[in-house]
């Protein structure tokens, strides 16, 4: 072995030795007296309804995320959508039962092997959670999740001791994850009819018949029609999302999605996938009401323009292969779908002036 590569094994092995002193001897450490078993932030659960914010803080000082309590519940301030009540609510309640097990060291070169070097710290890995509404306001540094130990480092922040603490704390540290997920839900006995087709003018269309069964109108030569039919009427049932970013301008080659829902509403797609190996689908939304219609339907479109509209969708994987495959002939089929495929239908058939959607 090169002396170069020894060392720098020798300097690793090192480094998981201290790491091992600090986890497992914490008798040599200085402790808190009376620390062990009591609560990381007593009073939390009894004032938890005044909490009016969570932010958490990253390496150099980097806002990750920024959670506020609004009249019209949690949002989340870096994409300016909703939070999920629940995941907020869970995670301060996490803060708020999360006992201590024991205290660790006080040494600030210790601190980055167990995370809870102070944030703007080189190198820091840690996160410093901030909660606002409550007097005085807790700001606890996150450490590392020793899973053996089934414990987390942290240190309350201004204090020099960090604590060992029951349980996972570590909170998620992308705004995509405190959203409500999925991106829709919508199941396929509530989708009418919808409209795939690409730059090209290339189309796929799918529509319910009187009697409820779904039927392919059009289909591009050599697809598999029929066998991909359920598979696009159930493109937003689970529709997911991994990130959020600001809403933009789809590229001119984006693939389109027109979905018409039984009670009227129009859901549509643009999808794109950015230059790049791996690059995630892009996808923005819009919603069309339908006119003339009950109160309640257009307050359903409101509130679904207010959370799909003006922002851009990271997908998670599976949608742009799905639609886009409806597309082009000899894709494969899932395994699954492809066993249970019936006969294709023609695509001759015309498409009815329902489904045309006007260049819309």
């Amino acid at each position: 072995m090169r002396p170069r590569a020894l060392l720098a094994l020798l300097a690793v092995t090192l480094l998981a030795l201290i790491a091992v002193v600090v986890l497992e001897h914490a008798a040599s450490q200085r402790r808190q007296p009376g620390v062990d078993g009591t609560r990381l932030l007593p009073g939390l659960e009894s004032s938890i309804n005044a909490v009016t914010g969570l932010q958490l803080v990253g390496g150099d000082a980097r806002a990750l995320v920024t959670l506020q309590r609004t009249a019209e519940g949690w949002k989340v301030a870096e994409t300016a959508a909703p939070a999920d009540p629940a995941r907020v609510r869970a995670y301060l309640l996490r803060l708020a039962h999360a006992r201590i097990i024991a205290g660790k060291t006080r040494d600030p070169s210790l601190y980055p092997l167990i995370g809870v070097a102070a944030i703007d710290h080189a190198g820091a890995s840690g996160v410093e959670a901030r909660l606002s509404g409550l007097m005085p306001e807790p700001a606890l540094l996150i450490g590392r999740y020793d899973a053996r130990l089934d414990g987390t480092f942290v240190r309350r922040a201004g204090h020099a001791e960090s604590l060992l603490v029951a349980g996972d704390l570590t909170p998620p540290r992308a705004p995509a994850d405190w959203m409500p997920h999925p991106l829709l839900s919508i199941a396929s006995d509530a989708v009418q009819a919808v409209a795939v087709s690409d730059a090209s003018g290339t189309r796929y269309v799918v529509a319910r018949e009187a009697d409820g069964r779904l039927r392919v109108l059009h289909a591009p030569p050599g697809v598999q029609a029929a066998a991909r039919r359920d598979l696009v009427a159930d493109v937003l049932d689970g529709i997911d999302y991994s990130a959020v970013e600001p809403g933009t301008t789809p590229p001119a080659n984006a693939l389109r999605a027109r979905v018409a829902l039984r009670d009227g509403i129009i859901i549509v797609l643009r999808l794109w996938q950015p230059a790049g190996a791996g690059a995630p689908t892009r996808a923005v939304l819009t919603v069309q009401a339908p006119r003339g219609e009950p109160p309640s339907l257009a307050a359903r479109a409101v509130a679904l323009a207010a959370w799909l509209q003006g922002r851009t969708w990271v997908l998670a994987p599976g949608t742009w292969s799905l639609l886009s495959g409806s597309l082009q002939p000899g894709m494969p089929m899932p395994a699954s779908a492809a066993s249970a495929a019936s006969p294709a239908a023609s695509s001759s058939v015309a498409e009815p002036s329902t489904i045309n959607d006007g260049g819309r």
